[in-house]
């Protein structure tokens, strides 16, 4: 009988265990350097236990907290034909942390090549993909979940 803990780790068990570590990290209970690292030695880990120890001392957080191989809080992978349920603030996150970050750089170089406050060009970019943000936004606000009821 194979130990559960030198079981080889899957893909989606390394991925599981980073969403688990970047909530603890947006909790705060990691600094970015252990943030960092255990992202690195997650990816690279090899087998189950070695990703139980990245997460160990970490509480659960959403039902979703430290895997241990064979444990409730191991968080299992759906099967097919069954939709993962994610909270709308993550997807609210997902969709405008790509946007956020683009404004920032455009707005930083606009800003290094000097040009006058009517010259923003950035506003084309950032405009459109902020269009395009706040419809994905709304989708996900009113998606086949049934979040989008108004109180």
């Amino acid at each position: 009988m194979v130990d559960s803990g030198a079981v080889r780790a899957s893909d989606a068990d390394r991925e599981r265990v980073v969403e688990v570590l970047r909530e603890s990290f947006a909790e705060g209970r990691l600094t970015p350097e252990e943030f960092h690292e255990r992202v690195d030695l997650g990816y690279a880990a090899k087998t189950l236990a070695q990703l139980a120890e990245l997460t160990a001392d970490l509480p659960p957080s959403g039902g979703s907290g430290a895997v241990a191989p064979g444990s409730a809080r191991y968080p299992a992978a759906p099967g097919p034909g069954v939709a993962v349920q994610r909270s709308y603030g993550s997807d609210v996150r997902r969709i405008w942390t790509p946007w956020a970050s683009m404004t920032i750089v455009l707005s930083t170089i606009w800003l290094l090549t000097g040009n006058g406050i009517s010259d923003y060009w950035p506003i084309w970019p950032v405009g459109v993909y902020g269009a395009v943000c706040a419809a994905l936004t709304l989708s996900a606000w009113s998606g086949p979940r049934g979040r989008g009821r108004r109180r």
